[in-house]
């Protein structure tokens, strides 16, 4: 007798159109983010140029033709991952399972990592990961888990492995998140964040200089001798307002509906516990660093109090609203409250 796992069985119910991939509306989250130090966010150098930094930092046009400083959306959800990514590690190096530049650099679910993780619980002399064939087989094949779903006997040895496949299999929240490769992407659908480009609000420094050059000495320790390089920097005090998009589906309210006078903490408990993911994000980057040179001093940041609107999907068809949930609230008052 043959027994589904509870992926393969959300697969066959998907088949059967019991689960739909039915989009609910979005989160628009607003916030500003300000450098409490020199930010360096660094582009590529256009060749030697008298008079030019050789550090240059990235710029986009503004509405007079200026080029001036931003903070693109991509740098800016990579930290945030990466940072969630070192927490929710544990210490375990194997979670870092995709390599950058040849050595472990980030994480995503996969079923290699799925069977690490299976390997762990019940011992690797019963489980051989297949990479060719894109499947795990435990014990001899009994069991067999691919991106597919799940098959195996109605044995033990199923019922020992079930629970780490419900804990591992579907993506993580991190990777529901922020994204995985289209090679393993699999219930979870869309990726559900969008970070758009943060521009530089040319008004906070004052009439300041929106960029600093600040020179720096590399000293060799045997010589002494003093090797000095120049890196451009964003201003002290700069800030940029930036927008992240949250995109609701019904996987995210688990067969829950967000009611149209609903409060941020009356969502579903899963989309609240990914709205959280985001913002623990953000509180961890006030206590890192963005952009480069960090160790030394650059980059340290602060986020001002949020806005967050919600869109259901009606509000596309022009019959909905646009309603403000959370209004000029702190970082950590929306900590609490989710």
């Amino acid at each position: 007798m043959l027994t589904t796992s509870a992926s393969h069985g959300k697969r066959k119910a998907k088949e059967e159109g019991d689960i739909k991939m039915e989009f609910k509306g979005n989160l628009i989250i607003r916030g500003v983010l300000k450098a409490k130090t020199g930010l360096h966010i660094g582009a590529q150098a256009a060749g030697i140029e008298i008079g030019k930094t050789d550090n240059p930092i990235v710029k986009q046009v503004n509405e007079n033709g200026e080029l001036i400083p931003y903070i693109p959306g991509s740098s800016l959800k990579g930290k945030i991952r990466s940072l969630l990514e070192v927490e929710a590690s544990g210490g375990d190096p194997n979670f870092f399972n995709i390599k950058v530049q040849g050595k472990p650099g980030r994480h995503e679910c996969d079923l290699k990592f799925l069977s690490s993780r299976i390997e762990k619980e019940i011992g690797s002399d019963r489980v051989d990961f297949k990479e060719g064939e894109k499947k795990i087989l435990v014990d001899n094949g009994r069991v067999e888990i691919s991106k597919e779903g799940v098959l195996g006997k109605d044995t033990d040895t199923y019922e020992e492995i079930k629970e780490v496949l419900d804990e591992y299999y579907p993506a993580c929240d991190i990777c529901t998140v922020f994204g995985r490769g289209a090679a393993n992407k699999g219930e979870e659908y869309p990726t559900r964040t969008i970070f758009r480009d943060a521009m530089i609000d040319e008004n906070s420094l004052r009439g300041n200089d929106l960029v600093e050059i600040k020179w720096e000495n590399t000293v060799s320790r045997v010589t002494s001798e003093a090797m000095p390089r120049d890196m451009e920097r964003v201003t002290r005090g700069a800030e940029f307002p930036f927008e992240v998009i949250y995109k609701i589906y019904d996987e995210d309210l688990d067969g829950g509906e967000i009611k149209e006078e609903m409060k941020l903490e009356e969502f579903p408990e899963k989309l609240r516990r990914r709205i959280k993911l985001i913002y623990k994000g953000f509180s961890l980057l006030e206590d890192d660093y963005l952009g480069g040179s960090g160790t030394r001093g650059y980059g340290k940041v602060e986020f001002k109090p949020f806005d967050i609107e919600l869109r259901k999907s009606d509000y596309y068809e022009g019959k909905g609203t646009n309603r403000k949930i959370i209004a000029n609230k702190s970082l950590r008052g929306i900590l609490e409250i989710l």
